[in-house]
């Protein structure tokens, strides 16, 4: 639209003289796309003076702006009084007045969406739908944890397949590694070439996943190119994070292998956003124990370590670096799950204050008297439609994970109790998103499976406890948590959960209120997890 619309010196002029013209970057103003998308990118949206929507499109033609530009001119000049005497949005939104939550959200959610997802299913070349293709990412991790907790073969068989077509299709980028944003055919062809932190992030850690529920090298191999990608490229080291994004340059990427050498890389957006770089880190985590590279560790706690440092405002932490953007849901939530990884993986109880600092602000800035969490937090910069409390479910969904995380960790059960109020009070909605449901329905699963909690007891630089614990993470047991805890300073937890400190270093397996046998043989978690948890309906 730049190299067109915006370069017509016609439009430029009609755009000039009846417009203010805003140009908003989505990845940087997430909530702002939140509301004033019109269903696609590059969104152009006609507002009044205070904010509210006029009327819309995504991509226009200099002849369709153009023709558009003195209609909604027009149409403003002869309803202004009307539209400026329109009820604030803010005021008809009343997004608070909705019905009570229920207790508990039924776990037929989770069966309905699981339905869902399967019937559209492309049987031919895998993924969902026709084209566009995306990933979808969460539906295929609901199915992936779906076959790992009951013996699904149906559903494994479509994760598998889709991960088979996606690495080997054109979306995939085997030259440079890492996959591109989505692909315009069927068939996984002809891809939008722009490749972003935030769905490399996802499809690492979708891919570790299925190496290990589906016990296949070649979802390794695959979780190993995207991870290659995202070290090798998108890592800054000044500043130690990841970027955001690198360009969609359609001529250097239909080059092969040896002629793209001889040109320079597309360049990246360094902008360092925080959901990103965390999901970033997840997904590292994940993949130092089960690629076996150690080395990724450091990587995923210099981020971390680098966006608490940098990133975190007096309300939570900010959307980017440098940004004044504060307290949006998905920044608090997708940092939160990735402290805890870090805590599982580190034993370092920093991580965990730290998560339960977020849930704990999250809970005082966002919550809405409905029971769930808006999505940015008000009382600054609330014009127009910001000023409309906009609760996203997908966000909602990550942070209620977290929730139930913090109360295995910490046995705090408030956490518990806040998880069920957000799930709740989304159950009543949630099938009306369709497969855009598959993140609230895994953290259904959550809620009402009752996954493994695996808890080492020692000290942390015993070489034993340290086997037990990398044992644990390496387990194949969905949504499992693990954390080890040091006999001198987890002592007050050891002795109110009645863990053995003579048996130490022990590992000790448990699911809801039962806990079998402590072990010290690293070996014996996999066959004790087995035991626990046997088939599931």
């Amino acid at each position: 639209m730049d190299e067109t619309t915006y370069s017509d010196a016609r439009i430029i002029a009609m755009v000039n003289d009846s417009c203010i013209p805003v140009r908003v970057d989505n990845d940087r103003r997430p909530d702002v796309n939140r509301r004033y998308n019109m269903g696609g990118w590059p969104t152009t949206a006609f507002l009044t003076a205070r904010g509210e929507i006029i009327d819309g499109a995504t991509y226009l033609n200099p002849e369709q702006m153009a023709e558009a530009l003195p209609k909604v001119a027009a149409f403003y000049a002869s309803r202004r009084d009307d539209l400026l005497q329109r009820r604030p949005a803010a005021a008809a939104n009343d997004a608070n007045a909705v019905a009570e939550p229920a207790d508990e959200p039924d776990a037929d959610i989770v069966a309905e969406m699981v339905e869902t997802i399967t019937d559209a299913f492309d049987p031919v070349h895998g993924g969902f739908g026709t084209e566009p293709k995306f990933p979808q990412v969460d539906a295929l991790s609901l199915l992936l944890v779906r076959h790992a907790l009951n013996h699904d073969g149906r559903a494994g068989e479509i994760v598998s397949e889709t991960l088979r077509e996606m690495a080997g299709g054109e979306i995939h980028d085997r030259i440079g590694h890492g996959f591109f944003r989505y692909a315009t055919h069927r068939d996984w062809s002809v891809p939008h070439y722009e490749k972003m932190l935030e769905d490399n992030a996802k499809l690492a850690a979708l891919y570790l996943d299925a190496s290990l529920f589906l016990d296949s090298e070649d979802h390794a191999a695959a979780a190993g190119d995207v991870i290659d990608y995202l070290v090798d490229t998108l890592w800054l080291d000044d500043p130690p994070a990841f970027a955001g994004s690198q360009d969609a340059d359609e001529r250097y990427y239909k080059l092969d292998a040896a002629d793209r050498t001889a040109m320079p890389a597309p360049e990246i957006d360094r902008t360092v956003y925080v959901d990103w770089n965390a999901l970033a880190a997840s997904a590292l985590l994940r993949g130092s124990y089960l690629l076996d590279r150690p080395e990724l560790v450091d990587t995923a706690l210099a981020t971390l370590d680098h966006l608490w440092d940098t990133c975190r405002a007096a309300n939570g932490m900010q959307h980017y670096a440098g940004g004044s953007v504060d307290g949006l849901l998905g920044d608090q939530a997708h940092m939160a799950a990735a402290l805890l990884d870090a805590y599982e993986v580190t034993a370092e109880k920093a991580y965990l204050a730290r998560a339960e600092t977020l849930a704990d602000q999250t809970d005082m800035n966002l919550s809405l008297p409905d029971g769930r969490l808006a999505d940015r937090r008000h009382g600054t910069d609330d014009a127009g439609l910001l000023a409309v409390s906009v609760p996203a479910l997908d966000d909602n969904a990550v942070m209620a994970d977290v929730l139930q995380r913090l109360t295995a960790y910490s046995g705090k059960e408030h956490f518990g109790q806040r998880a069920l109020g957000v799930l709740g009070a989304w159950a009543a909605d949630a099938s009306n998103y369709g497969i855009a449901a598959a993140r609230y329905a895994l953290t259904l699963l959550r809620l009402h499976a009752h996954p493994a909690h695996i808890v080492v007891v020692g000290e942390p630089e015993d070489e034993q406890a340290r086997a037990l614990l990398r044992a644990a993470l390496r387990a194949a047991a969905p949504q499992r948590t693990v954390q080890l805890l040091d006999l001198d300073a987890d002592a007050e937890d050891i002795t109110r959960a009645r863990y053995s400190v003579e048996a130490a270093p022990a590992a000790y397996v448990c699911a809801g209120v039962t806990c079998l046998e402590p072990t010290a043989d690293p070996e014996a978690i996999a066959a004790l997890l087995d035991d626990l948890l046997g088939d599931r309906p």
